[in-house]
């Protein structure tokens, strides 16, 4: 069976993406069943949270021939049938709930089923990854877990702080994820994880999605990272947590907008220089080099794993089974 059949067979999910308008070719080459959609991220609180989630609903309502929204995972396999795209709404911050737990519920009803519990920085809920303090949860911190666990909503951990995760991973009676990290023992990034929270992720059955994001993905040397990057921190995931506990993530926008991204690039450059610093001095602002691998190259990462030497059934697993397993667990159906 060759490569592309596997691929087309399978249930692609990219855990991480940015941006949605419209139908690009960009999506139509990515052989992606779902997308987690990201509809708040950074400083992004209630309101906005809310907009972004109607302008989302729109897109989706614009192309009914092509985009789904799922919140089970049987609307996921449906879409797949039906060759359309399914997107899972995903918050990169706990920032929307603005120390009401309650939004919870609402959030839920309209859709959300992932929620990162902070974007880089200290929110109500904990320390993010950037934090010198590396505090943990915090009492409302606690509430959000438990509450997600009950409501069926998915924790995420990426651009948590490592205690902060640790705490949760703890805490939570739900497998968690990290939707888009990498091994911290490839990459010394602050955005990366330890061996500790990966082995403890998986240990509750959990999944970590290896991420082609150029800042994180970047081992040294003169070369920007790409394909193969991302293979081998997929394979330095399984080798420590197991097969069944990997996923894949693009990080990247599925509808470009040349102008907003570099604008975007550059308040990020300004405001987390311990993760852009040295890629940054090394490479420059180049967008090619900050998102090396787009979603449309997926295809070529289920072949690269294939021809070294993966079988089918575990390359199905990476690029969604597995998440599509967490999933089921967390959300029921």
């Amino acid at each position: 069976m060759q490569a592309r059949d596997i691929h087309g067979a399978s249930i692609i999910i990219d855990a991480c993406a940015n941006y949605l308008d419209e139908w690009t070719d960009n999506i139509a080459r990515s052989g992606v069943t779902a997308f987690n959609l990201t509809l708040a991220g950074g400083s992004t609180g209630f309101a906005a949270a809310g907009r972004n989630i109607g302008e989302a609903l729109q897109a989706i309502a614009r192309t009914p021939d092509r985009f789904v929204q799922a919140t089970t995972v049987s609307e996921i396999e449906r879409a797949k049938a039906e060759g359309k795209v399914a997107f899972v709404f995903h918050f990169q911050n706990g920032e929307p709930l603005e120390r009401d737990v309650g939004h919870l519920i609402l959030f839920r009803e309209l859709g959300v089923r992932i929620i990162e519990l902070t974007y880089n920085e200290r929110n109500f809920i904990g320390d993010g990854c950037t934090e010198v303090s590396n505090a943990g949860l915090s009492h409302f911190g606690r509430q959000v877990v438990k509450m997600m666990n009950e409501l069926g909503m998915l924790v995420d951990l990426s651009h948590v702080g490592e205690r902060t995760s640790l705490e949760a991973l703890t805490l939570s009676s739900k497998p968690c994820i990290f939707s888009h990290s990498n091994p911290r023992r490839r990459v010394d990034n602050p955005r990366n994880i330890t061996d500790e929270q990966i082995k403890l992720c998986a240990e509750g059955g959990g999944v970590i999605g290896a991420c082609s994001w150029g800042p994180i993905s970047w081992t040294g040397g003169d070369r920007p990272p790409g394909i193969q990057d991302l293979v081998e921190n997929i394979e330095c995931i399984a080798n420590l947590a197991g097969v069944d506990h990997v996923g894949v993530a693009s990080d990247t926008d599925l509808t470009v907008r040349i102008d907003e991204v570099e604008s975007r690039g550059a308040a990020y450059n300004a405001a987390y220089p311990g993760v852009m610093g040295k890629f940054v001095e090394k490479f420059g602002h180049s967008l090619e080099t900050r998102h090396p691998v787009a979603v449309r190259e997926f295809p070529a990462v289920t072949a690269r794993l294939l021809d070294r030497g993966w079988n089918a059934g575990d390359v199905a697993k990476v690029m969604g089974g597995n998440l599509c397993r967490v999933y089921r667990q967390v959300w029921g159906t």
